[in-house]
């Protein structure tokens, strides 16, 4: 069997270079307007207006902790009842 021929690196840049325009690519689809078609799209406004404005959560007077002892002791107790006992047990 005969040895393959070698060939240079220089000499396959140039036969892969004169290939080139005269290889059949698959046509390419243009993905340019299509991703510029999905930046651009504008976004559908709801049918019913959202009830809080966006405001920082400062405005919005969240529930936070409840430093009360008194209120926070009176809830504790609350849970000794038979009713949160019960519950407690199906847990």
């Amino acid at each position: 069997m005969a040895d393959p021929q070698r060939i240079t690196d220089v000499e396959l840049e140039r036969a892969l270079r004169n290939l080139g325009p005269r290889y059949p690519y698959p046509p390419t689809p243009n993905l340019a307007s299509r991703v510029r078609g999905r930046i651009t799209v504008q976004p559908i406004a709801p049918s019913v207006a959202d009830q809080v404005t966006n405001q920082p959560a400062t405005m919005l007077d969240p529930p936070g902790i409840d430093f009360r002892r008194e209120e926070q002791m009176a809830l504790v107790a609350s849970f000794r009842s038979d009713r949160h006992q019960d519950l407690f047990r199906a847990l």
